[in-house]
């Protein structure tokens, strides 16, 4: 019998791959997520550190839950993020995936109310689960909860005001950046910034969908369940969401832009669509009078509507919508935005960006 030629066999391995990862998933899943939970208490390696967690009296402390992913070691940046996460009232409780250098522990000790190291499962959304556990276990309601990871740099600006235009936001829970769903009508916010008052945090929504949620290491599958769900869960519980920053703040800063202005989101946007940037090119060989203001605003309108609005004008963001945070993964052009930002920050368009941070941006895409 003649044996199948190689490629052929690779062909179905590729072809089966995602489905074989989705029957695994449904398959052991369950099981190791069982034994996970079995053994958290003892596996869970927590550290105390200096910062008080607040007043045990009252409506309860404000916690910022800060989860890190730092194989490489701790980069200044997330003390940075800490420090000014404790400066607007909320301790910081740290969740690492995966175990700490001990002279990263120690230098997280001073600005983290506790350190948790945990076994690398289930990406962010596993950290969070985690930690709302841990504050269960330990009999801790919080006021307020902040979910973030370290996905981002924050605060790009030592003096931004985010969080505390995201607690006077009127509603339950709130994100940073509102995102359209695409198969409901509804919106998300990616859980790279998430605050959640008492009303969401003591519904019965929120203890539902946690003690329900079943974390994976399927990337596709926990922002399935995690980014998506969360905001989705809550939404359908009648509790009241609110993003900081949607589609319509993008073209309604746009709209009021200089002239000046307009041509500098113009020399900074970036436009992955091939006919949006067929047109970018073509505009930017123009002499710039009225007519080029108008038509160049066009473009930027209609290439916010096409992508990720922060992600077509990545300087908009930072000095118009009150986004003082940068994406640091490279997909999705992020690297190109990165650069864009640092680039700017070199022409003295970004006065007071983090020199830490800018120098973390520089050297990521070094």
């Amino acid at each position: 019998m003649r044996r199948p030629e190689a490629w052929k066999i690779r062909r179905e391995i590729a072809r089966l791959g995602p489905k074989a990862a989705g029957l695994a998933e449904r398959l052991f899943a369950g099981r190791r997520l069982a034994r996970y939970d079995a053994a958290r208490p003892g596996n869970l390696v927590q550290t105390d550190g200096a910062v008080a967690l607040g007043p045990d009296q009252g409506p309860g402390p404000k916690i910022a839950l800060l989860l890190i992913y730092q194989p490489a070691g701790l980069a200044p940046s997330v003390l940075q993020t800490c420090r000014h996460l404790a400066a607007q009232g909320y301790a910081p409780l740290v969740i690492s995936n995966g175990s700490l250098k001990d002279a990263d522990r120690a230098a997280l000790g001073p600005a983290a109310w506790r350190i948790v190291e945990r076994q690398n499962f289930g990406y962010d959304f596993g950290g969070y689960r985690d930690g709302i556990w841990l504050l269960d276990h330990l009999g801790i309601a919080p006021s307020r909860l902040i979910l973030m990871n370290d996905s981002v740099w924050f605060p790009v600006f030592p003096g931004a005001d985010l969080i505390r235009r995201m607690e006077a936001a009127d509603a339950d829970f709130v994100g940073v950046v509102e995102l359209p769903r695409k198969r409901r009508r509804a919106v998300f916010y990616p859980s790279y910034f998430l605050l959640l008052n008492t009303g969401a945090l003591r519904h019965a929504a929120f203890a539902r969908y946690w003690t329900a949620y079943r974390q994976s290491s399927n990337k596709a599958v926990t922002v399935k369940r995690g980014e998506k769900g969360l905001p989705h869960a809550l939404f359908r519980a009648g509790l009241r969401g609110h993003g900081m920053i949607g589609q319509a703040d993008y073209e309604t800063a746009l709209a009021r832009l200089s002239d000046e202005e307009v041509g500098i989101q113009f020399d900074h946007a970036h436009i992955p669509d091939p006919d949006l940037a067929r047109r970018h090119a073509d505009l930017a060989a123009q002499p710039r009078d009225g007519a080029w203001i108008d038509a160049a605003r066009d473009l930027l309108r209609a290439a916010g509507r096409r992508k990720p609005y922060l992600s077509t004008l990545p300087l908009l963001g930072l000095t118009h919508l009150g986004y003082p945070m940068v994406k640091k993964h490279r997909l999705f052009g992020r690297s190109e935005k990165r650069r864009i930002i640092v680039a700017a920050a070199d022409s003295g368009l970004l006065p007071g960006i983090d020199p830490t941070m800018l120098a973390e941006m520089r050297e990521s895409d070094a």
